[in-house]
């Protein structure tokens, strides 16, 4: 664990709570991910690569009113903080499960997906690094 993880950390929970109460995940908590992912980009092919594979499923759900475009954003910023595209599919694939997971115990078939996509990239990220 870095320095860097606790206000990584702080800033992801911020951003699930956000979409957890109201849906919605703002341009303005998402700037600061996106920004550093196009920065580190530039250096290291590898964020770039993990931050698309991350955010394709996403963007494939939000051309079918299947997301928000928040989520789609967010994919991108936890896929590139992965620095790995396949670690970037399994943070999609266990945040789909989680949120599955999710809409059973709520009895919900709508519920925002920014919580599992965080918890996921959390979990993985602490198995991985």
């Amino acid at each position: 664990m870095t320095l860097a993880s606790i206000p990584v950390g702080l800033w992801l929970t911020a951003i699930a709570v956000r979409d957890a109460r109201t849906r919605r995940i703002t341009n303005a908590l998402l700037w600061p991910g996106l920004i550093a992912v196009a920065a580190i980009g530039t250096t290291s092919a590898g964020v770039v690569v993990a931050g698309v594979v991350a955010a394709t499923p996403y963007l494939i759900a939000w051309l079918l009113r299947q997301c928000g475009g928040g989520d789609v954003k967010l994919a991108l910023v936890v896929g590139g903080l992965t620095a790995d595209w396949a670690t970037g599919m399994l943070v999609v694939l266990l945040a789909a499960l989680l949120s599955a997971i999710a809409a059973l115990v709520a009895r919900s078939s709508s519920l925002p997906h920014g919580p599992a996509l965080v918890g996921a990239s959390a979990l993985l990220l602490a198995v991985t690094h």
